[in-house]
């Protein structure tokens, strides 16, 4: 998706992931290489859900899966379905066989501030792709509602404002505030700054 993107179910690997296991790794960059293609499915707004066809017989699926995410496996209808805790909140991932190849759905709750650092990774690449275009967008930024970071169901944004880093490496972040959210997960009132580096998308402590 992007330079530090997402790479499936979240996050890209950010530092923190990097110290998982090493078979843990090299399953998940093995499932990223299969052939596969998003699929609607169905979905809530406090839910993170993922569906994809992999071009791959359930057997290869199914073994890379109980190596990228490990945790309890059981039947499901004509497939198996895994819960994996490693965000915290239990994810439930059901693999099935289908016509062409294995379905996968990933579902877990998905907290206010899961949907926040989305948003505003949107928010950050569609910023990007501006700056790539034009220059002129480094003196001038736009507001960030042209961004696409609005106000939701879910949160309400107090303030926010676009600072667009330089041309000589420091990249752009966007400072907001929350006056509203659906649960308690997100800091009311506070300015908070968020970025991408090495690590990926992130909020960072100290201000640009």
């Amino acid at each position: 998706m992007s330079g530090w993107g997402l790479s499936g179910w979240g996050w890209a690997l950010t530092c923190e992931q990097a110290t998982w296991p090493e078979a843990q790794r090299a399953a998940r960059k093995r499932i990223a290489q299969l052939p596969q293609q998003n699929l609607n499915c169905r979905t809530a707004p406090s839910e993170f859900v993922k569906c994809l066809l992999y071009r791959a017989p359930l057997g290869t699926v199914l073994d890379l899966y109980k190596k990228a995410y490990p945790g309890t496996d059981k039947a499901f209808g004509n497939g198996r379905q895994l819960t994996w805790n490693g965000l915290g909140t239990p994810a439930s991932i059901i693999i099935q066989p289908v016509s062409g190849g294995t379905r996968v759905e990933y579902r877990r709750k998905s907290p206010v501030s899961e949907q926040l650092e989305l948003d505003l990774e949107k928010a950050l690449l569609a910023l990007q792709q501006q700056q790539k275009k034009s220059p002129w967008t480094y003196l001038m930024p736009p507001d960030c509602a042209s961004l696409g970071l609005r106000s939701s169901a879910r949160y309400a944004v107090g303030e926010c404002a676009v600072l667009p880093g330089n041309l000589l490496g420091r990249g752009p972040t966007i400072a907001v505030s929350i006056s509203r959210s659906a649960d308690a997960s997100v800091p009311l009132g506070t300015m908070r700054y968020f970025t991408a580096d090495q690590c990926g998308p992130h909020f960072t402590k100290e201000k640009p």
